[in-house]
């Protein structure tokens, strides 16, 4: 299906340089990453662990939950608790520490890490 591929907004696309609405790179909604030298959405990288389920939450999910998920699964899988389980650990940190905030969670909800990581070296560079 042609109009599908993509979440662009609230409407579906083959891509979100054929978003309906015309909105285009902006509208990704995560689904995709935006090339700016390709002119073209490409797939995130395969293999980024989602930190909503890491954290076993949905994307709705309010600060609260996402502090006491976090509390939970941070004494669940702590390294003195539970020995070679620190990759885990380590995991659920990082994604605490995304989602905890409400600008880098906007920037991983449309853009995944990537985002994060890109407005991060920003600061770095200003």
């Amino acid at each position: 299906d042609a109009l599908g591929d993509v979440s662009c907004g609230q409407h579906r696309a083959a891509n979100c340089a054929q978003c309906p609405q015309g909105n285009g790179a902006p509208w990704c909604n995560g689904d995709c990453e935006w090339d700016s030298r390709a002119n073209a959405c490409v797939v995130p990288s395969e293999g980024e662990q989602d930190l909503y389920e890491l954290l076993e939450l949905s994307d709705s999910a309010d600060a609260s939950e996402i502090k006491k998920s976090y509390r939970r699964l941070s004494v669940l899988y702590h390294p003195d608790k539970t020995p070679g389980q620190a990759d885990k650990f380590n995991g659920i940190r990082d994604a605490y520490e995304v989602l905890s905030n409400a600008d880098s969670r906007v920037l991983y909800d449309t853009g995944g890490m990537k985002a994060v990581k890109n407005a991060k070296e920003a600061e770095v560079g200003e």
